[in-house]
């Protein structure tokens, strides 16, 4: 039956079935994970491995952040000891620099996450904010 022979009312039908599928996809579009959105902003001036990246084992873990900012740093959800943290308050970074006898002896093959949570120097750590990326290392 050609398509100008249809009824008015399956016309209809199949404009509403489109557009609500439409409209699904749309939605689930939005709705999807945000993982890959940079969590650059804010303080954040630059984190590295940069998210998404591939990376050797035994790369530094850092995040660079604006001044006046600290915070602490987890990988594949381990926290690291402050001691095992280098901070540079002048360029506002945070390193961590995997090795043995350390919280994380080397990354995971594969997926790593590392998070920071980050907080103003002027209202400490009550007030904090956190950045999760994660990365490859082979």
């Amino acid at each position: 039956m050609p398509a100008y022979a249809w009824p008015l009312r399956l016309k209809i039908a199949a404009a509403v079935a489109v557009a609500v599928a439409g409209t699904l996809f749309v939605l689930a579009a939005l709705s999807m994970d945000t993982e890959g959105e940079s969590p650059l902003g804010a303080p954040v001036e630059a984190l590295s491995p940069e998210p998404r990246s591939s990376v050797v084992r035994q790369v530094p873990v850092r995040i660079d952040l604006e001044a006046g900012w600290t915070g602490e740093l987890t990988l594949n959800g381990k926290p690291i000891p402050d001691d095992q943290l280098t901070r540079d308050q002048g360029l506002g970074t945070i390193t961590f620099v995997p090795g043995p006898g350390k919280a994380v002896e080397r990354l995971q093959a594969g997926r790593n996450c590392a998070t920071a949570r980050v907080w103003s120097l002027a209202s400490g750590p009550a007030s904090t904010r956190s950045v999760t990326w994660c990365f490859e290392a082979a």
